[in-house]
């Protein structure tokens, strides 16, 4: 079963499992929770993480210094116009560290352009989409040729753990046969499983360490 943009590997889930790497018995369930963890994180952030490329995507001017573009990490611009005028980087816009991260364009003058009118006047803040963008954002994956663990281009070590966690309890939760179950008692024995009233809604259905983690990575919507 292939793997859909998983935000781990299966052998990384296995390790951190203790499941041996040559026990292939529980591959396909691994393999099935990886791919929907990934997705339902990818989800909870609110945006892309894998590296994609998008292609003319169109932006209104803003009359600020900075332009958000809707994914980020950006990793490069390959072309930017303003009103049909190509922009030039570090002329008519800089992208340093601190703003690829943060998926931001910084221009001294602004990002101004043709306004739209309320009434008489023009209003600074309504701008038409007369920004055209093409640019690389996100990460490489852990399945990615390209990854290298650490890399600034490849996806933070942070979100595959918490990858990492979210299948495995589930994993769990599912062996267990533990769905709903809070405790159980047999003879003089007491067992205590994960408790599945921990996986909030507000959190996605993650529990509050996991959603812990993922907390920094959750799409930013600037004012």
């Amino acid at each position: 079963m292939a793997i859909v943009d998983g935000l781990t590997t299966l052998a990384a889930v296995k390790i951190e499992a203790g499941i041996a790497i040559s026990d292939t018995s529980q591959d396909a369930t691994l393999e099935a929770f990886i791919t929907s963890a990934s997705a339902a994180i990818c989800m909870h952030l609110k945006r892309d993480v894998k590296r994609t490329t998008y292609t003319d995507d169109m932006y209104a001017v803003n009359n600020h210094q900075f332009l958000y573009l809707r994914e980020y990490p950006i990793q490069s611009v390959t072309a930017i116009t303003l009103t049909g005028a190509a922009q030039v980087l570090n002329t008519d816009y800089f992208l340093g560290p601190a703003d690829a991260k943060a998926g931001r364009l910084y221009r001294p003058q602004g990002w101004t352009g043709t306004y739209y009118s309320r009434g008489t006047f023009p209003d600074a803040y309504a701008g038409a989409r007369d920004i055209k963008t093409t640019y690389i954002a996100g990460w490489y994956l852990p399945a990615d040729p390209l990854y290298v663990a650490g890399a600034v281009a490849a996806l933070p070590i942070a979100l595959q753990y918490a990858c990492n966690r979210a299948v495995i309890m589930r994993y769990r939760i599912a062996g267990q046969n533990a769905d709903g179950l809070k405790s159980l008692s047999e003879g003089g024995l007491s067992y205590t499983w994960i408790d599945p009233s921990t996986f909030k809604a507000g959190n996605s259905g993650f529990d509050d360490v996991t959603a812990s983690m993922l907390a920094p990575f959750v799409r930013h919507e600037p004012a």
